[in-house]
């Protein structure tokens, strides 16, 4: 009885896993149509991508970063 209820569990599992496999691939999909949208209207896609990592960073950890880049740029007359 155990071997049952672990083998479905790790069935359901697996299922769970794949489809959300397939979700996340859809979703790739999407984001690339959407920066190629934005590429065909003159946008800096990558650009645009680092400032989606950035949104992603905490506040006081951005300011930090921003600090040394800054210095740095400073140090290097860049």
């Amino acid at each position: 009885m155990t071997d049952l209820i672990s083998k479905e569990q790790l069935k359901q599992y697996i299922d769970r896993i794949e489809r959300l496999d397939m979700e996340k691939n859809e979703l790739q999909d999407d984001m690339k149509q959407v920066f190629d949208e934005a590429k065909a209207n003159g946008f800096d896609t990558k650009a645009m991508k680092q400032i989606l990592k950035l949104k992603k960073l905490d506040k006081n950890k951005l300011a930090e970063q921003d600090a040394i880049i800054e210095l740095y740029r400073e140090v290097l007359e860049v």
